[in-house]
């Protein structure tokens, strides 16, 4: 036996120990009850989904505005993969296939901001645009350049509860190879008594408190105008994921921001194609050089293989349905009102929210757990979030605009038939 092999408690021969202490931990969680059922969809994602053959009341989709599935999108994808074909086939530094010009041409018009970048994921923004503002890997180049007075040291003050991609942008800024580590802060959830503290505790001269607009789990949205003024307090600069904001928001659908009234004094909006939008990619918007700047700098846009251009394609007219359908906000969040109602007349905690994403708190995991497998065994799927994603187990419904008034009751109902089995209720 080569003495990189060993034996795992199966008596399956493994090159080193690293690949057994996964299954351990694999292991671990399913019998501790923590490892995530992933249901297979087997149909469209609208406000009724098809697993395993059999028909479900979808509450778990991000598609808010119910587009996953909308015809006039599908016919604007297909056009683009006629016209352009499947797939990019090189990094955005190389060629750039005209349609991706346009999308970050429409969403930045969307945005009201005058030029955007795009990304192939969502996620892909925060591990690149984070790194390229706190700790560009460009400064070895400005420096040999002679351009060493042009970056200075950069202090990030993230909210504990941001998406798990800003932390990791934040942790990719503290270990660059190439120009050292980045200060980065953390805050309570939206305490901004303790992000005063950080801020002034800190003496870098740039400073950036970064946010999500409406943070995923809980539902919660970032208390965006205490932010703006300790931002202009301490002269930091505003970079806000609104992610689950966009296209559900605000007057014309432009995000958390617009909602509470100040949307021209965020200097970094940043979102996701994959949620209201029902597809996949993630933008930047700002004005032209800011732009320029994180295409040379975000090293997950340079190195990405770009966006296919037929998502590009579904996009444009994604956004183009979102301005135009206004109703679609209305009716996602008009759904919300009425199940949190229903759910806080039950005695359930919705833990404070006010828009599209309703939680409840269950506290137990095993009840939750049960709560989630009585929901699909009925035909409705829902969010089941436990530690760590969540600081405590919930139940996660997640409103889309076509969902029915059957739908709702059918959750509201079987929530409450199942909670009063476990005696929460």
């Amino acid at each position: 036996m080569s003495n990189l092999a060993t034996a795992n408690r199966n008596g399956v021969l493994t090159r080193n120990k690293v690949t057994d202490m996964g299954r351990g931990v694999t292991r671990f969680l399913k019998d501790s009850g923590y490892y995530p059922h992933i249901s297979k969809v087997d149909s469209t994602v609208d406000g009724e989904v098809t697993i395993n053959g059999k028909a479900c009341v979808n509450f778990y989709s991000n598609s808010f505005l119910g587009l996953t599935n909308h015809p006039k999108i599908i016919e604007a994808k297909k056009a683009a993969l006629d016209k352009y074909g499947n797939g990019s086939g090189s990094s955005r530094m190389i060629t750039t296939q005209s349609i991706l010009y346009e999308l970050e041409e429409r969403i930045a018009a969307f945005k009201n901001r005058e030029s955007a970048i795009v990304f192939s994921a969502g996620m892909l923004v925060n591990w690149g645009v984070i790194p390229a503002l706190a700790n560009s890997s460009l400064k070895p180049l400005i420096r040999e350049l002679g351009g060493e007075d042009l970056f200075a040291p950069v202090s990030l003050f993230l909210d504990k509860f941001n998406h798990s991609c800003i932390h990791d942008g934040a942790a990719l800024s503290m270990c660059n190879f190439w120009a050292g580590r980045a200060k980065v802060h953390m805050y309570e959830h939206m305490d901004m008594a303790d992000l005063r503290k950080e801020l002034e505790n800190d003496k870098n001269e740039y400073k950036i408190i970064i946010t999500d607009g409406v943070f995923s789990i809980h539902g919660h949205i970032a208390p965006l105008n205490e932010i703006l003024l300790l931002a202009q307090e301490f002269n930091a600069a505003i970079y806000v994921d609104d992610a689950h904001g966009t296209g559900v928001l605000g007057p014309n659908g432009r995000g958390t921001a617009e909602e509470l009234g100040i949307d021209s004094e965020i200097d970094i909006p940043v979102g996701t194609f994959s949620k209201a939008f029902g597809c996949a990619g993630g933008f930047v918007v700002g004005d032209k050089d800011f732009c320029d700047y994180l295409r040379v700098a975000s090293r997950t846009y340079v190195y990405q293989t770009a966006m296919p251009p037929e998502n590009a394609g579904g996009l444009i007219a994604a956004i183009d349905i979102a301005e135009k359908e206004p109703w679609r906000r209305r009716q996602v969040l008009a759904n919300a009102t009425k199940v949190r109602n229903e759910f806080q007349r039950l005695g359930f905690s919705t833990l404070g929210t006010k828009f599209h994403i309703v939680p409840i708190l269950i506290e137990d995991v095993e009840v939750a757990t049960k709560i989630a497998d009585d929901l699909l065994d009925q035909g409705v799927i829902t969010g089941c979030v436990k530690p760590p994603v969540a600081t405590q187990p919930i139940i996660r419904c997640n409103m889309m605009a076509t969902h029915t008034e059957e739908h709702l009751d059918r959750l509201v109902s079987i929530i409450e038939t199942s909670a009063k089995k476990y005696g929460l209720i």
